[in-house]
């Protein structure tokens, strides 16, 4: 499930209008489990805003064809130091130890 807020009048001639934000959900149905591991690439990418999910997925998207025209499956995004992120358009979880990290 998606769920999107937005105003379909608010654009970039009226940026400082009030919004009256609309809400889209739209559902699709689980993809099936893979049987084997996912094969993904890291690359560097830092969302603008990282703690809200936006639909500006173009930097995501292009990453992730990259790695696909590449052999992998996805790709996995860094900060570029040592954190890993999140895939293009997925949320990743470590368990170690039986303990999430």
């Amino acid at each position: 499930m998606r769920i999107t807020v937005f105003d379909p009048l608010l654009g970039l001639a009226n940026m400082s209008e009030d919004a009256v934000p609309q809400v889209l959900v739209t559902v699709r149905p689980t993809p099936a489990t893979r049987a084997e591991p996912l094969r993904v690439r890291s690359a560097v990418h830092l969302r603008d805003l990282p703690e809200v999910k936006d639909i500006g997925l173009f930097g995501a998207l292009r990453l992730r064809r990259e790695a696909r025209r590449s052999g992998y499956d996805d790709v996995l995004f860094t900060d570029g130091d040592s954190a890993l992120l999140e895939g293009s358009t997925w949320n990743i979880g470590v368990v170690r130890d039986d303990r999430v990290v």
